[in-house]
């Protein structure tokens, strides 16, 4: 086992190597809740311009919304960055 930063030390990969936002999960996920999700967030950045804070805000509310989604369908992804 390797002791480190883990999901922190490779979000901070990412942003020293140029990209301005990272979106990632704080915790497993199910495959099909997730392609849901992720397709809708970029559906709501490219159709509704809508910048990736609103964007994954607005994706978690409609899934809030749907009474056959749970928390751990939605509540893992975060945004890091601007």
């Amino acid at each position: 086992e390797v002791i480190g930063e883990g999901i922190m030390g490779i979000n901070r990969g990412f942003l020293h190597s140029g990209a301005d936002s990272i979106v990632y999960t704080l915790f497993k996920v199910d495959d099909r809740k997730s392609s849901k999700l992720v397709y809708d967030f970029f559906k709501n950045i490219i159709e509704l311009k809508q910048d990736y804070d609103e964007a994954l805000r607005d994706v978690k509310l409609k899934m809030i919304k749907n009474p056959l989604t749970l928390p751990k369908d939605w509540a893992g992804y975060v945004l890091m960055g601007s």
